[in-house]
């Protein structure tokens, strides 16, 4: 079930989003693949390790995380991936068998978004099951606090390969909220 957490979170925050349910996926490729559509629309979320803590670092999944990059707009000299343990000694996840949520914001954490996904009109955000993704305007995410942009990507390197579902299997909005979304300039 999608997070009820985070629909409360966007619902009070007026970001509008439709809610796609599909099969069970683990990776961001997994998702484009099983929506049939461009691997840039879907949102990466990856936890990124610092000596301040953890950063929520989002990303186009068709892209790769620059680490030098991203320690030196954080103001640290070294930024690592952490692994399952260290995140789940770090953050309060109920579950290990439950993804976490893309935001920094519901762990006290910073997020760190790349300037790249602003110019996408829309594109797929994970929902805190494998089995939904939310499909939002990532501009959107800019009134929120604790989020900043910057230029932190390479050049991906992965091609989607999307293979041909039958037609049972396609997928449809489960859920839509539709409200204007009012993009706000942070001082």
């Amino acid at each position: 079930m999608i997070s009820k957490k985070l629909l409360t979170f966007l619902d009070k925050n007026d970001i509008s989003y439709e809610a796609h349910e599909h099969r069970k996926v683990f990776t961001a490729y997994d998702t484009a693949a099983t929506l049939h559509i461009p691997l840039e629309m879907v949102i990466k979320a990856l936890c990124v390790n610092t000596k301040k803590g953890f950063i929520f670092v989002l990303v186009p999944a068709n892209r790769r995380i620059d680490l030098k990059k991203v320690a030196r707009i954080c103001g640290v000299s070294k930024v690592s991936l952490p692994t399952e343990k260290e995140i789940a000694k770090k953050l309060p996840l109920t579950s290990r068998n439950v993804p976490l949520l893309p935001l920094g914001f519901f762990y006290s954490c910073e997020t760190l978004i790349e300037k790249s996904l602003l110019t996408l009109k829309k594109a797929y955000l994970g929902s805190g099951d494998f089995k939904y993704s939310l499909l939002i305007q990532p501009k959107a995410l800019m009134i929120l606090e604790g989020i900043r942009t910057d230029s932190f990507c390479l050049p991906g390197k992965q091609k989607l390969v999307v293979p041909k579902l039958p037609k049972k299997q396609k997928t449809k909005p489960v859920k839509s909220v539709k409200k204007k979304i009012k993009v706000k300039k942070r001082k």
